[in-house]
């Protein structure tokens, strides 16, 4: 413990952090529920967005999906956020959705695979969820005019992007010129299937899977790395990427559902680039775990600097603790 007080007082800190954020859950709870406004706040504390997303339903983060954004010479390509499992487009880019929105690019965000309960999206497969961004995607070209999207994809929302670049329109491997997808920037990613700290083993040995499915939803099935999407998405190294596009994969030492968090990291095949980024690296402050990475300033401005190689900003270390 002191060895935490002796750098900026982080016990302090976190006590305090922690007081603000149960006292807003509590006074949005208590509140009464009121018809779902277009756009929430900008919210920079995950489990505050949660909630906002799961008391306003259909919120977009601030900034988004505005259709008649057009882009700019510097910015010319919108950018279409994914978001993960269990989640919206609201609670996984509440913060990192309008940071993004701020520098100048047209940011569109998307719902997709919902699941049983309001609120609750990225449930069904994730062929099926791919095949339905691809519509979105294509509205978004048209009404930009661009001819190519940068995609963000959190989670599931990554493996969703790489589905739909693989079958279905995104990528044309024989004429890479003609991608629809330029660019994706991955956070915790499970690009390779999560073994949920060993857990895959036992559940791959009892046959559990099917009973998973109809408990926890086929993308949560499809997420476990001896899944016959897992296996289909990454035969082989050069298969991960497809030619012409730009991946760079972010990624936390702290993350308790893609486990291992090296799973996270691509291979590039032919024609591809790719960077992989551990966000504690030189920075141990930065404990982002699985849920709060896309609130990590850390992980913001090296989302900028994938969209962006000339993005001046710096990439700061500040101290972030698990879930908040």
């Amino acid at each position: 413990m002191s060895q935490h007080l002796s750098h900026g007082g982080l016990v302090p800190s976190i006590a305090l952090r922690r007081l603000a954020v149960a006292s807003s859950l509590i006074a949005l709870l208590a509140a009464p529920s009121a018809a779902a406004a277009k756009a929430g706040p900008v919210i920079k504390s995950f489990p505050v967005a949660l909630a906002w997303s799961l008391a306003q339903q259909g919120l977009d983060p601030a900034g988004s999906n505005d259709f008649n954004c057009k882009p700019t010479a510097k910015h010319p390509r919108p950018v279409v956020l994914l978001h993960g499992t269990y989640a919206n487009k609201y609670n996984s880019f509440a913060a990192l959705g309008p940071a993004i929105k701020r520098q100048g690019y047209c940011v569109f965000a998307v719902d997709y695979g919902k699941g049983m309960i309001k609120g609750v999206n990225g449930a069904t497969a994730i062929r099926k969820s791919s095949r339905e961004i691809a519509p979105f995607i294509e509205k978004v070209l048209v009404n930009t005019g661009a001819s190519q999207v940068d995609i963000v994809g959190y989670s599931q929302g990554g493996l969703v992007a790489r589905s739909y670049m693989l079958y279905d329109g995104g990528s044309n491997p024989q004429h890479p010129e003609l991608n629809k997808v330029h660019s994706l920037v991955g956070l915790a990613v499970p690009n390779h299937g999560t073994d949920l700290n060993g857990a895959t083993k036992e559940i791959k040995r009892y046959n559990f899977t099917p009973l998973y499915r109809i408990i926890a939803g086929d993308a949560a099935a499809d997420l476990f790395d001896f899944s016959g999407f897992m296996k289909e998405l990454n035969v082989d190294p050069g298969s991960e990427t497809v030619p012409g596009v730009s991946y760079t994969m972010i990624a936390s030492r702290a993350d308790e559902i893609s486990q291992p968090y090296t799973r996270a990291f691509l291979t590039a095949g032919p024609g591809a680039t790719v960077k992989n980024i551990t966000l504690s690296e030189g920075c141990y402050q930065d404990g982002s775990d699985h849920f709060n990475i896309g609130y990590s300033p850390r992980a913001t401005a090296h989302v900028l600097k994938a969209l962006d190689p000339a993005f001046g900003g710096r990439i700061p270390c500040t101290w972030q603790a698990p879930f908040l």
